[in-house]
């Protein structure tokens, strides 16, 4: 996906832009899904790629889904063993935050990313299962 796949977004960097990409890959040493994680980069993955620090100065593994919102990114991670399933946000690609839903866990399929404004995100969150 390229970073700049909406209007609104910008990673405030002009050339990043017009070139950086994300996508979800395999790990490194596994094609578990736990696995899998969130690359980004700005020469066609053809000498680098970054993997963004997510959560705690750390990237995060079990990358499932990225989508582009108006004027943000978003990456939803499944965390292993459980069906609890992570949303991280971002507004320039390089800065993310993990979303909070109060004290609530979102499991699998427990939300769903709706159309949205360019400075709001509007998250569909399942409280009870069906």
């Amino acid at each position: 996906m390229w970073a700049q796949s909406q209007e609104p977004f910008t990673t405030g960097d002009a050339k990043l832009d017009e070139n950086q990409i994300l996508c979800v890959v395999e790990g490194k040493y596994s094609m578990w899904q736990k696995d899998y994680r969130l690359v980004t980069s700005d020469d066609y993955f053809k000498r680098v790629e970054v993997e963004p620090e997510m959560a705690d100065g750390r990237s995060v593994p079990g990358v499932a889904q990225m989508a582009a919102v108006k004027g943000f990114i978003v990456a939803a991670a499944k965390s292993e063993g459980t069906d609890e399933m992570a949303l991280y946000v971002t507004d320039d690609s390089i800065t993310w935050h993990r979303a909070e839903f109060g004290e609530h866990k979102v499991e699998e399929d427990g939300y769903t990313v709706l159309e949205s404004t360019n400075y709001s995100i509007q998250v569909d969150v399942m409280t009870t299962k069906r």
